[in-house]
């Protein structure tokens, strides 16, 4: 068995949390922050922390059943071909899907755009003791919005201190948030895309409209810098997290999701039961 320990510097987030000053442009996307394995030991090592991540996903949905409120929630937050999609089945979906909450926020229907845009954010919240996982999220109203030119300048501009607050209000609730911000180079994406028109299993994932959006990296940088900026927090940080390798950015994130839910200090629910008197009884029936 491999140790998870051994093959990381220091723990993940101390890599990876985005510290003031930091600039986008200079992220390399194929970079493998804090991590002193090398691939060939990420099948061993995933398949070992993703039992850790599942034993603790579902001691935290245990407890709820005795009454205790905290969640998480994971926030994904990259371009496309990132491998948001890549996170939440390798990674996410390890745990238990009862205590999973998915959510993908794509362009918003009419009935979203008759709300405020922080309307069906809320409506897919996790519940006590889930997992909350937004595949993109309400940084899309910072970060798309921002560069088609959605809304105006002092609309979007508005918005940092606002999800600022809400996410406040989130982890005064007894959510803990993990954010992270993937980011694959152009190159990588451009492979990424390639290799979708080259299957036909891969075709549905393809969206002409995301070679457009490459034209953009530009203006993109520039959001996803003042996203990072002005809302990692104290209590709700953002991670910078590199994709060009799948298999780096998928043990990164599993720990992150680990470390947050080990802060939370868990263990099994006692039984609220006279445990020696049921097993009497089951002998007995």
């Amino acid at each position: 068995m491999v140790d998870a320990p051994s093959l990381w510097t220091h723990q993940p987030h101390a890599h990876l949390e985005f510290k003031a000053g930091e600039k986008v442009a200079d992220i390399d996307a194929n970079a493998t922050p804090g991590f002193r394995g090398s691939k060939s030991d990420a099948p061993e090592l995933q398949e070992e922390r993703n039992g850790r991540f599942a034993e603790l996903q579902e001691m935290l949905y245990a407890n709820s059943r005795s009454g205790d409120t905290r969640k998480v929630l994971l926030v994904l937050q990259g371009m496309d071909t990132a491998g948001k999609g890549g996170i939440v089945k390798h990674v996410v979906g390890a745990g238990n899907p009862q205590g999973i909450r998915y959510a993908s926020f794509g362009k918003p229907t009419a009935e979203e755009l008759s709300h405020h845009y922080l309307w069906r954010i809320r409506n897919a919240l996790p519940a006590a003791g889930h997992i909350g996982v937004f595949d993109r999220s309400h940084y899309e109203d910072v970060l798309v919005v921002r560069v088609h030119d959605l809304v105006p300048p002092d609309v979007w501009g508005a918005r940092y201190d606002e999800i600022n607050a809400f996410e406040r209000e989130l982890v005064d609730d007894g959510t803990t948030i993990v954010k992270v911000a993937m980011f694959v180079s152009l190159d990588e994406q451009r492979k990424r895309l390639a290799e979708r028109l080259e299957r036909p299993d891969k075709y549905w994932k393809y969206n002409p409209g995301d070679v457009d959006e490459r034209e953009l990296w530009p203006k993109y940088q520039e959001a996803y810098q003042a996203v990072l900026d002005r809302t990692s927090t104290d209590f709700a940080p953002w991670h910078v997290v590199p994709c060009d390798r799948k298999w780096y950015s998928r043990l990164a994130i599993t720990e992150l999701l680990i470390e947050a839910l080990e802060r939370l200090d868990l263990s099994w629910p006692p039984a609220d039961f006279n445990v020696e008197a049921e097993k009497k009884r089951l002998a007995e029936a």
